[in-house]
């Protein structure tokens, strides 16, 4: 029963979407996200599900869907089934793609065009296969999903100010070119996935500044280059980011 029906209210699409959200924590965990089978329990339990568990394999997006499904309020919840079924479409597409290449993915994030095709073509001659992507939450949810071996993210890409790191301008050298950097945000959340932790982040930037390269490299980057750049630094970046992330990862 979805919290709404403990007060007498009627039942709607969201309330059986709800009862879903509740079936996928099952199928993922093999309990119910409660505390136990008593009526009480359940009934105060539904005010407050648990949420899956952070050691389960499941994507960003399928997390994502999940909290929406168990919204306490049915507004927040998805309205309609299809609204459901196209993330899992979405998840299962890419799963399938990644199963198919038995190539190392790179994540390539940058808005630029003209980027974007000179990091292509340099990381498929290095045997990569490429998954090109223009915004921050596209960036996220990819990295997640497709598990990269690399990831290559410009230090502003679109819509990665809602990951800004907050930065004292007052005692903080700097913080006026750092805060203008969502990517370091995106970097901090990036690394903080046990999954992603040991994947190289190459940030690319047009704001070569010492202080914002050391920034990067605090939030867990493995290298920083300045844009433009020539195939030849390109290459020899990836490699240091590489490096760097096989480094960290043998002496944790």
């Amino acid at each position: 029963m979805a919290p709404e029906l403990f007060d007498g209210a009627p039942a709607t699409p969201s309330t059986d979407l709800y009862a879903c959200g509740v079936l996928i924590f099952h199928i993922l965990t093999g309990r119910f996200p409660f505390p136990d089978r008593s009526f009480l329990s359940y009934a105060y339990g539904h005010l407050d599900p648990a949420p899956l568990p952070p050691e389960l394999p499941v994507s960003a997006p399928i997390r994502a869907l999940y909290a929406r499904l168990l919204a306490k309020l049915p507004t927040e919840r998805p309205q309609q089934a299809v609204e459901v079924l196209e993330v899992f479409e979405n998840v299962l597409a890419l799963q399938a793609l990644t199963i198919r290449t038995e190539q190392p993915i790179a994540l390539l994030a940058d808005a630029d065009e003209a980027v974007r095709a000179a990091a292509r073509e340099r990381l498929e001659h290095e045997g990569y296969h490429v998954e090109a992507t223009a915004t921050a939450q596209d960036t996220v949810n990819l990295a997640f999903t497709l598990g990269p071996s690399l990831i290559v993210l410009d230090s502003s890409v679109e819509g990665s100010q809602r990951f800004a790191v907050a930065f004292d301008a007052a005692n903080q050298p700097g913080a006026e070119i750092l805060s203008r950097h969502g990517g370091l945000g995106l970097c901090r959340l990036l690394q903080h996935d046990e999954r992603l932790r040991q994947v190289p982040i190459l940030v690319l930037t047009e704001e070569p500044h010492s202080g914002l390269r050391s920034a990067f490299m605090l939030m867990g980057a493995a290298e920083v280059i300045a844009k433009p750049f020539t195939p030849d630094a390109f290459a020899a970046a990836v490699e240091r980011a590489r490096r760097t992330a096989y480094t960290r990862a043998a002496e944790a």
